[in-house]
């Protein structure tokens, strides 16, 4: 016979039990091990129907991890094929998210892993873009907001504290293409440290290593701020980027399009809204065997340019400056019709130039000037020089509705050897110097507004050593000297 246990913690115990709260929340909890059991696998299974219902033609996802406790999520084994090509795959995806701020609204991403992965993205003719296996129609990019729509849609709406403690990325390959265009961009490592929205933090830094279509790109970075203004710095080292590549996109408007190019320096980017922009640069910039050219001109060269440039954009003026030093070696300029050639192996441009786009666009620069010796050849003309340089200033303002053109130099232009020939009705004409130089002030303006008159108006020194002229059977003159000064001026 069995006896019944009447002890205290029993009863107790059985009592408890009795109530329907108490058994309410033994199967929540029952149902919430579960679920936590339970999801992962659903997920798992629900994710891989999902990719194969929206274009994928098959998928597979090993593992899905995923803890509501802790807030932390991994993603494993993803493997999506369509059309015969894998276009994502991965090894980790891992989040780790902060819940103990969300009440005090903010969202903390403690840390977030990407490792081996690959995506692939392509843009159809029809506009239907593809991520994946996943397509988006036409049309819906429509309503995507600008930037300062997004900025100020967060200020008024959303008053949260976005922050990202660590984000790591290692061995992550994006592909895109477009009918015109192909990208490969390969992560090697990149890190985003102290990422926040919050106004008073600004310890944000992104390191970023890796390939831009085979190019080499490194990125070191501080994030100043986000949210109200964007302002970011750092340096930027990016070399050896082929412009074949972007050929076919840009054929539109430049044909051929090849060389190489790169980019070494700091770089400091700051924009309050989408009318307010600041961006400056100093390093250096190059070209090697530059081949750009459009609808009736080309140009070749190797380009080097180290300095400072700065761009500024407010809401009713751009402003760009320009201070370094410029170096174009094998330099040349051509013109099919009329046949224009411009030749020259060396040419330098040191100083510092200033250009204001508002209601009219106005170019001041203080920059030198050196030529090494030139050609130039039309069907009728041809010139040639030895070395030219140029020291001084220039002034170029572009004229508005009522004021024309004008042009002021204020300087000293020196050529040697320079040679002139043109064909006259069959004959030779022919014109040179030893030297050839000119020191003073020189303006041009064009009629606008309610003056329809152009003029010309020049005060300085011409001077010019060994002048020849010749014209066969006609005409030869000679001068060993020409000294030319005063004030001119010109009216047409």
């Amino acid at each position: 016979m069995t006896k019944k246990d009447n002890s205290p913690a029993n009863s107790g115990l059985h009592r408890l039990w009795k109530r329907r709260s108490v058994k309410l929340l033994a199967g929540l909890v029952v149902f919430v091990v579960l679920a936590v059991i339970t999801l992962p696998i659903g997920a798992r299974l629900y994710l891989q129907k999902w990719l194969v219902d929206n274009g994928a033609d098959a998928a597979t996802v090993e593992k899905v991890r995923f803890n509501p406790f802790t807030g932390t999520a991994a993603l494993q084994g993803v493997d999506i094929q369509k059309d015969g090509q894998t276009v994502f795959s991965n090894s980790t995806i891992y989040l780790d998210v902060g819940l103990k701020n969300l009440l005090g609204r903010e969202a903390d991403l403690q840390r977030a892993t990407l490792t081996d992965v690959v995506v692939d993205i392509e843009q159809y003719e029809d506009g239907t873009l593809r991520i994946a296996s996943y397509n988006i129609p036409p049309g819906q990019e429509d309503s995507i907001d600008t930037p300062s729509e997004i900025v100020e849609g967060l200020e008024k709406h959303v008053p949260w504290i976005f922050g990202a403690d660590q984000i790591s990325i290692k061995n992550v390959t994006v592909q895109y293409k477009q009918p015109d265009l192909s990208v490969d961009l390969v992560v090697e490592e990149a890190f985003l440290d102290k990422f926040s929205t919050d106004p008073d933090d600004r310890e944000g830094a992104l390191t970023f290593k890796g390939t831009l279509n085979g190019a080499p790109v490194l990125l070191d970075l501080s994030i100043q701020n986000i949210i109200p203004l964007v302002e970011v710095e750092g340096t930027v080292d990016i070399a050896d980027v082929h412009l074949d590549d972007l050929a076919s996109f840009l054929e539109e408007y430049l044909q051929p399009f090849s060389g190489t190019a790169g980019i070494k320096g700091e770089v400091a980017f700051s924009m309050a809204d989408a009318e307010n922009l600041d961006v400056h640069y100093d390093g250096l910039i190059n070209l090697g065997k530059g081949d750009i050219g459009g609808d009736g001109w080309a140009t070749k060269g190797d380009i080097d340019w180290e300095g400072k440039v700065s761009f500024a954009m407010k809401k009713e003026e751009m402003v760009v400056d320009v201070d370094g030093d410029l170096r174009a070696l094998n330099a040349a300029f051509d013109m099919p019709d009329p046949v224009i050639d411009i030749d020259n192996s060396d040419i330098s441009i040191i100083g510092k130039t200033t250009v204001r786009i508002a209601e009219e666009v106005v170019v001041d620069t203080g920059a030198s000037l050196k030529l090494a010796p030139t050609t130039f050849s039309m069907d009728i003309l041809k010139t040639a020089t030895g070395e030219t340089t140029w020291d001084g200033k220039v002034r170029v303002e572009t004229g508005t509705d009522t004021r024309g053109l004008s042009v002021q130099t204020e300087g000293k232009l020196q050529v040697t050897e320079p040679a002139y020939s043109m064909d006259v009705d069959g004959a030779l004409m022919e014109v040179g110097n030893d030297m050839l130089s000119f020191d003073g002030r020189i303006e041009y303006v064009m009629g606008g507004g309610s003056s329809s008159t152009d003029y010309v108006r020049t005060d300085g020194i011409l001077l010019a050593d060994a002048t020849t002229f010749s014209l066969p059977e006609t005409i030869q003159i000679s001068q060993s000297k020409f000294n030319l000064g005063g004030k001119t001026e010109i009216s047409i």
